[in-house]
């Protein structure tokens, strides 16, 4: 689609991050408009009662099961517009309009939504595939390029899930000339075939999509680090705990080290300002792991690129891993947390 336009025709409930107000000023349209912050804190059941309340109170058109909810944004918004289309009247028809390339190459597909609760990240979701992806490349390309290198950080991921010869031709992009459009089709089909297995996580084969989320996780919130950046640290992190454990990687840590931009992000972040939280801080961050079972996580190694392990590890497992990285390069004495 190369225009919003069109989407504004109808009586549909249109979620719409404040940033993007600009890319539809001027549309003609029916339908109910609502914008709101794409920051995390808008994950919450405040903002799901506030914005019920803006839907029930509206006077352009009656809620019904044919209404449609648009959501314009990135992967934040479309966790918390997918719930609350789930939930309103049993299930609304879902259309989402990603803005940021970690929710077009990524969280946009596969059905998975959520908001926080007591600021334990999507302790209530559910699982609702949106009946439609639009895709737009102006709006996609208006990004920084710093969110340009967090796109790279799920592109990788899900090119090393999917096969060597993928995997090998993403990490030879350079930034200069990197276009992560042109890659989203493969991208997505890549996720789809792994989420066609196990549509509802129910098998475990969808869990090998967490490769490099656990310890990232814990990064994005306690740090504030940006989502795909901790993704690629993760990977890397990872990649180091696998090589300790016997795993044959080298390789692939290889190619991988080569990556112009993986190269960039590691020299800014992986230092001992990464390693700055406690023990006792990442073993409460990873207790509220959603791949969690009693004292185990399930964890995903790299192997070899297209063919990854899992295996149930403790959070005690984890935290020494933390540990010895954080030991490999020195001391977080005099650092400050990192904020980007």
């Amino acid at each position: 689609m190369r225009s919003l336009e069109p989407l504004f025709l109808e009586n549909s409930i249109i979620l719409i991050d404040k940033r993007l107000k600009k890319n539809i000023s001027g549309f003609n349209t029916q339908s109910v408009l609502i914008y709101l912050d794409g920051a995390e804190s808008t994950k919450s059941m405040a903002t799901l009662t506030r914005t019920l309340d803006l839907i029930f109170k509206n006077r352009k058109f009656e809620v019904n099961k044919k209404t449609k909810l648009v959501v314009i944004g990135g992967g934040t918004l479309g966790d918390f517009g997918g719930f609350l289309s789930h939930i309103l009247k049993r299930g609304l028809s879902l259309v989402l309009v990603p803005s940021t390339w970690l929710s077009a190459m990524d969280s946009a597909h596969g059905g998975k939504n959520g908001i926080n609760f007591k600021d334990i990240k999507n302790q209530l979701g559910t699982i609702y595939p949106a009946q439609k992806v639009i895709l737009v490349k102006s709006l996609l390309e208006q990004q920084p390029i710093d969110r340009t290198v967090e796109g790279f950080g799920e592109l990788i991921k899900i090119a090393y899930i999917h096969s060597p010869k993928f995997y090998q031709q993403v990490a030879k992009e350079k930034l200069a000339t990197l276009d992560l459009f042109s890659y989203l089709p493969q991208a997505i089909d890549a996720k789809y075939s792994i989420v066609k297995k196990d549509p509802f996580e129910t098998k475990g084969i969808r869990y090998l999509l967490n490769f490099g989320h656990t310890i990232a996780h814990v990064w994005e919130a306690k740090l504030g680090i940006h989502h795909g950046i901790t993704v690629l640290l993760g990977i890397y992190f990872d990649f180091l705990w696998a090589s300790s454990r016997g795993y044959k990687v080298d390789k692939d840590l290889a190619i991988f080290f080569d990556s112009e931009v993986v190269r960039g992000v590691l020299g800014i972040f992986y230092t001992s300002n990464l390693f700055s939280l406690s023990a006792k801080e990442v073993s409460k961050a990873l207790a509220a792991d959603k791949k969690k079972e009693n004292q185990f996580v399930r964890y995903v190694f790299p192997n070899r690129a297209g063919q990854l392990k899992i295996e149930s590890v403790t959070v005690e497992d984890i935290v020494r891993e933390y540990q010895r990285q954080k030991q490999m390069i020195g001391s977080n004495r005099g650092h400050k947390r990192i904020k980007v």
